[in-house]
């Protein structure tokens, strides 16, 4: 019975479901978190939130998927292109919404920078630690968040096509105005750092 409840309150907070749409007590409402992921329906304070929230619950990461993408980026990057036009085509980005990827290239970075510290003789357990926390925060973050905020800004910036101006070729979404997530400028500096 209270089961029970809980699910018409859920119901209830949810709105009414769409017309012609068959409402099933077995299957989860819409995540309203996947919805301020998009980028275009939050402001980049909510979706950098939730993006750090994500990257705190690794059971829910898909570390597969990131590995395969790691792989394919060095022996045939086109396959990681093609998986992004997918999901461009299915959930309406570019970006990944996964932050395994991001969580295994930091944990890469700190084993290459342990061995580097060990093989060059600078195994004191605080130059380790401060060796890491340069490269994971400041070459890592900070940098890349700059060069992926320059390039996101030239992009949308000059590299637009004007309205309806796809050249007759169908892609993406079918709109002219499709602007790049700053997301996916950040993937593309993932991509590049780890190739």
């Amino acid at each position: 019975r209270v089961q029970a409840n809980s699910r018409s309150l859920a119901r209830d907070q949810q709105g009414p479901p769409p017309p012609g749409h068959q409402a099933s007590p077995m299957l989860p409402g819409p995540l309203e978190d996947d919805e301020r992921f998009k980028g275009h329906d939050g402001s980049a304070a909510r979706v950098a939130a939730l993006y750090l929230r994500r990257m705190t619950r690794l059971r829910h990461m898909d570390f597969d998927q990131a590995l395969w993408q790691m792989l394919c980026l060095c022996s045939d990057p086109r396959r990681v292109y093609r998986s992004a036009t997918y999901h461009r085509g299915t959930k309406h980005q570019w970006a990944r919404d996964d932050p395994a990827f991001v969580v295994l290239i930091a944990y890469l970075l700190l084993v290459s920078t342990a061995a580097w510290c060990i093989g060059f003789g600078r195994g004191s357990p605080l130059s380790v630690l401060s060796l890491a926390l340069y490269v994971l925060l400041v070459d890592f973050v900070v940098l890349g968040a700059a060069l992926s905020t320059l390039a996101w800004t030239v992009a949308n910036t000059y590299l637009l096509l004007p309205s309806g101006g796809r050249g007759g070729r169908s892609g993406g979404s079918g709109g002219g105005d499709e602007r790049v997530e700053w997301l996916y400028a950040f993937d593309v500096h993932c991509n590049g750092l780890f190739v």
